[in-house]
C-alpha cells in the first residue's frame, strides 16, 4: 500500500490519514448515484424481461453499497487520534488506517465486479436496452 518511505515516517502517517478521510467522503458521496443508476438499471432489466436476473443483481449491488457505507461510518482509531498524537498512538494509529484503506480497496474491487456483471442483463449486444446498460457501466466506473 505504501508508495514509497520517506525520510519522515510521521508525515507518511499523516497522509494516510488525510488519504482515508478523502476516500471516505467520496466514497460517501457516490453512493446515492451508484444505487440510483443501480435502481434505474434493474427496472430496465424488469421491463426487457430479465426481472429474475436484475433483482438479483441489484441485490448484489445494494449489499455491496451496504458494505461500503458500513466502511466509511466504521470507527477507525487513526482518524479518532489528534494529528499531534504520540509516537505510541501513531503506530496504533498508523495500523488502523492502513487497514481501513485496505478494506475500502477491497470494497472498491467488489463492488466494480458487481457493476462488471451488468452486461449480463440484457439478451446480447443487440438487445435494444445494451446501449444503456453499456452507458450505465461506463458512468458507474466513474463512480467505484
Amino acid at each position: 500500500m505504501r508508495s514509497r518511505s520517506s525520510t519522515e515516517p510521521h508525515l507518511d502517517r499523516l497522509i494516510r490519514r488525510d488519504q482515508l478521510d478523502a476516500v471516505r467522503g467520496s466514497v460517501q458521496q457516490a453512493l446515492p448515484v451508484n444505487a440510483l443508476l443501480g435502481l434505474a438499471s434493474f427496472l430496465v432489466a424488469l421491463h426487457s424481461g430479465h426481472g429474475a436476473a436484475g433483482a438479483l443483481w441489484f441485490s448484489a449491488s445494494s449489499l455491496v453499497n451496504g458494505l461500503r457505507f458500513g466502511l466509511c461510518r466504521a470507527r477507525c482509531e487513526g482518524l479518532a487520534i489528534a494529528a499531534d498524537g504520540g509516537t505510541v498512538f501513531g503506530e496504533v494509529a498508523s495500523r488502523s488506517v492502513d487497514r481501513h484503506l485496505r478494506l475500502a480497496c477491497l470494497a472498491a474491487l467488489l463492488s466494480g465486479s458487481v457493476w462488471a456483471f451488468l452486461p449480463i442483463l440484457c439478451g446480447g449486444y443487440t438487445a435494444p436496452q445494451t446501449l444503456f446498460y453499456l452507458t450505465i457501466t461506463v458512468a458507474s466506473a466513474d463512480e467505484v
